[in-house]
């Protein structure tokens, strides 16, 4: 049984990240954060983590190359196994078509 919560983060911006793990450790400094560059090295965690080592929370950047935010949450919510973790999606460019087409999850 995890002591802590654990959370991902996935942004290829460094300084994304380092806001995200300060503003985390505001609010719980007891948080396990790990952090990742891209939906793929994302999706090849969580098929290697047994159930009980699932994060609590995957927090994900839109805008990543190759495989991008609502792609990288369209592969989670479509595998059963990992379809119930919680995702927040965010975005430093947020348009009103990405919210409708954000809405689908």
């Amino acid at each position: 049984m995890k002591n802590q919560p654990f959370i991902v983060v996935v942004d290829n911006d460094p300084d994304d990240c380092a806001f995200i793990s300060h503003s985390f450790a505001q609010v719980n400094n007891n948080c396990h954060i790990q952090f990742l560059s891209s939906g793929f090295e994302l999706l090849d965690l969580l098929t290697m983590l047994e159930p009980e080592e699932q994060p609590d929370l995957i927090v994900l950047d839109y805008n990543m190359p190759e495989l991008n935010g609502k792609e990288t949450v369209a592969q989670i919510k479509d595998n059963p196994f990992i379809s119930h973790i919680p995702v927040l999606i965010y975005s430093t460019s947020v348009t009103a078509a990405m919210r409708k087409e954000l809405c689908q999850f």
